[in-house]
């Protein structure tokens, strides 16, 4: 007869075994969890509710990890809309892919090519498992590398077709950064869109001014940093023009339908035509900022904190545009 050693060691053993069999039905019937989630390096990413793609619909993942969209029907020689994404994990990369789906849909109705380039995991300070760009004075010096890491994208893009001019649209933190790659010359674009973003300071031109347009929304905490970047590139006699529309902090469909149609626009007609084009109104200033308000502007546009914060100014009148000269197809950002 069993002793009651042994008796209690078989039950004890039975219950973990219950107890393991029970884990492993669980699992399998929640699926892969958040925490889980793989870095968005291509392929699919796995959440709680399924798998979703790595790249917005209409979009196809190329060389570089970045997405790729060519307008239907339209000869070699196109334009490259490329698109500068905003803050994002992997938990939030489904937001991301809508906008970058947005971006594309629009740009290929008006006969643009789009490339979304993956932004850096980890370049963001506070936020390590963020993929984001280089957005203040601190990291300002990791740009060139960005851009540089481009070049595979940028060539399987023109191996598709779009071998015309290149043009520049930021999003939030995606919009910091175009204003810095423009003002430091980082990349040749034909003309950039800054939305909802703001400057990297100092704003300086080293390079070509490129004519730029800056997209506002009237309750965004990032309106702030959009007016100083306004007065910034006036005091730069930096050509450029700004509209403001009602609403918060997203990239609308009014948003992009605004910079495909300055893009598509502006190296002809001039801003006094293309602002009677583009939907909305002049910018409003806010009111005026404290400390405390430019770190949550700071946070809520999805920027890196700044080295120093600087008051903001009125924007200036927007000076015209010159006619900007074609990016060609040997453009491509220099590697080293």
């Amino acid at each position: 007869m069993p002793s009651r050693d042994h008796i209690a060691r078989a039950l004890a053993a039975a219950a973990i075994a219950v107890v393991v069999l029970t884990a492993i039905l669980v699992v399998r019937r929640r699926g892969t969890t958040r925490d889980e989630l793989p870095a968005a390096d291509g392929g699919e990413v796995v959440g709680s509710g399924g798998s979703f793609p790595s790249c917005g619909a209409g979009l196809e993942l190329v060389a570089g990890g970045a997405c790729f969209a060519a307008a239907a029907g339209s000869p070699a020689g196109r334009p490259l809309l490329v698109y500068l994404h905003g803050l994002h994990t992997n938990v939030t990369l489904k937001d991301e892919l809508e906008r970058q789906a947005r971006v594309a849909r629009i740009g290929a109705a008006r006969g643009f090519d789009v490339l979304a380039p993956r932004g850096l995991e980890g370049a963001c300070e506070r936020v390590p498992e963020m993929f984001c760009w280089p957005s203040n004075e601190r990291v300002a010096e990791r740009g060139a590398g960005a851009v540089a890491a481009w070049a595979p994208a940028l060539a399987a893009a023109r191996s598709r077709g779009a071998t015309g001019p290149m043009y520049l649209l930021g999003f939030s933190n995606g919009g910091y950064f175009a204003a810095l790659i423009a003002t430091r010359a980082l990349a040749p674009f034909a003309a950039i869109t800054v939305a909802h973003g703001g400057p990297v300071e100092p704003v300086r031109a080293e390079g070509a001014r490129s004519p730029m347009l800056l997209l506002m929304a009237d309750d965004d905490a990032a309106l702030g940093e959009m007016m100083r970047l306004d007065a910034s590139l006036s005091r730069e006699k930096w050509p450029h023009a700004s509209r403001a529309r009602e609403g918060g902090h997203a990239l609308t469909e009014q948003d992009v339908t605004n910079a495909v149609t300055f893009f598509a626009r502006v190296s002809t007609e001039g801003v006094p035509a293309m602002i009677a084009r583009l939907s909305g109104h002049p910018p409003r200033a806010p009111v005026p900022e404290t400390a405390e308000s430019v770190a949550s502007t700071r946070t809520s546009s999805s920027a890196e904190p700044p080295a120093s914060a600087a008051t903001p100014a009125a924007p200036s009148a927007t000076a015209p545009l010159p006619e900007p000269a074609p990016a060609s197809s040997d453009d491509v950002p220099a590697t080293e």
